[in-house]
């Protein structure tokens, strides 16, 4: 009889997230006999035309929404942070937990699969009550986390009487390691705790990239969870080499220009994302450039009101939600340049990879398991945005190295991306959880 999974995502293809959970869910269908597993995705905010997506019964009653909402902002009071990243508190109860316990009493579900849940899916305590084998793939950091979604570093954090460089995270959030900039209600430290109460099950954690294993192998909650480092499939027949001037002629872009590329898919105003650091390494690139045929390409947004003047020609192409658009996107450009400070596995990356496209990148989280340097592109040194402008520099002026590169950075993406390997890896791991007892 087949294997039943169901995929938990807050939407199919709306952000990078939700993309790579698709992506997931597309390759077990496609190279996964039927016979042996049936992919199926529960969502709340539904795009793609896929039958075998459907939205939650609880996830779109406008009602609903406004009432969680409402909850949801009273779960923050007293909360104060300068740090502006992403918060989830995953409270209330949904009423998701309660359709998934029908449909598991039902058989109609054998292992659930998690992956980026939040904007009010499915509450920490319904995570916990799910009576079946649970595979979550780690999109961002929030499962070993409080309420935040990537971890700061705090000196006050105390391991076995030591005071040391650590996130909140390796230390299960105590009073001690509080940080100084969130005097208020320790938020964190309250959706930690829930978390350790709820999940008293182990689940079976994928780590996208060697870096997040790494974390959460150092994390207070689920150090000893069972894991694997399983990276996100993209498929190669759709994202490959296009001729750069038949895409440039396709989009309406300059034939002969060296074309920067940026995808500024989270927005602009995430620091982790980088963008500041990019702002400065185009202003250094500017100075140093000997010529004028410099110019940048952004996608996923459409004007850069948020941020000074870029000093070089700037062709915005939008929010890009089809493949095809990005792909040929990607292959207009000489290379792909990602300045994030923090990153796990940056769709942007491996997709520029898969089009045969260099990346200059910090060496920063699971962007070394993308980027080969010297082979695929080149890593600097993090937040050294002189050396990033130089980098860039580097492959603008030597055309032979750059194409050498984009050569090798196709054939690393079908090594270790391609949607059939990444299927098979991850119908073993169902088909073992499926065998083991369950308790």
């Amino acid at each position: 009889m087949a294997l039943r999974v169901t995929h938990l995502s807050e939407s199919d293809l709306s952000g990078g997230a939700a993309r790579a959970a698709y992506r997931i869910h597309r390759s077990l269908s496609r190279y996964i006999s039927p016979d042996i597993l049936q992919t199926t995705m529960l969502v709340k905010n539904r795009i793609s035309d896929d039958l075998d997506i459907r939205a939650s019964r609880h996830g779109g009653h406008p009602v609903k929404n406004l009432f969680d909402t409402i909850l949801g902002k009273w779960a923050y009071r007293r909360f104060s942070t300068s740090n502006h990243g992403l918060y989830s508190v995953a409270w209330p109860e949904t009423g998701l937990g309660k359709e998934i316990a029908s449909q598991i009493h039902d058989n109609e579900i054998d292992i659930i699969h998690l992956h980026w849940i939040h904007n009010h899916l499915i509450s920490i305590e319904e995570i916990g009550s799910v009576a079946c084998p649970i595979v979550w793939t780690l999109h961002d950091q929030w499962p070993i986390c409080g309420a935040e979604h990537y971890a700061e570093f705090v000196e006050e954090c105390q391991q076995e009487g030591t005071f040391t460089h650590l996130p909140r995270y390796s230390c299960g959030y105590s009073e001690k390691s509080k940080l100084y900039h969130e005097p208020r209600r320790d938020l964190n430290r309250i959706t930690w705790l829930r978390k350790k109460k709820s999940w008293d099950k182990k689940m079976f954690l994928v780590c996208p990239s060697q870096w997040m294993a790494k974390c959460v192998r150092s994390s207070a909650l689920m150090a000893d969870w069972p894991l694997a480092v399983i990276p996100n499939p993209i498929d190669l027949k759709r994202w490959k080499p296009i001729d750069p001037q038949i895409a440039r002629n396709l989009l309406g872009l300059p034939a002969n220009k060296h074309l920067l590329c940026f995808g500024a898919i989270s927005g602009l105003n995430d620091p982790r994302k980088g963008n500041d650091l990019l702002l400065k390494s185009l202003f250094y690139l500017k100075d140093i450039a000997i010529n004028d045929s410099i110019e940048v390409v952004i996608f996923g947004q459409s004007e850069y009101s948020s941020c000074p003047s870029i000093p070089f020609p700037v062709h915005f192409m939008g929010q890009l939600n089809d493949d095809i658009t990005l792909a040929l996107t990607y292959s207009s450009c000489d290379l792909m340049m990602v300045p994030s400070r923090q990153d796990n596995l940056p769709s942007t990356a491996t997709e520029a990879h898969a089009c045969g496209i260099p990346v200059v990148a910090y060496a920063v989280g699971g962007i070394p398991d993308i980027v080969d340097n010297n082979i695929t592109g080149l890593l600097v040194e993090p937040g050294n945005y002189i050396k990033f402008a130089e980098a860039v520099l580097e492959l603008v002026l030597d055309n032979s190295k750059r194409m050498e590169m984009g050569k090798a950075a196709r054939i690393r993406a079908s090594l270790l991306w391609d949607q059939e390997l990444i299927a098979d890896q991850y119908a073993k791991l169902y088909q073992m959880l499926s065998r083991q007892p369950t308790t």
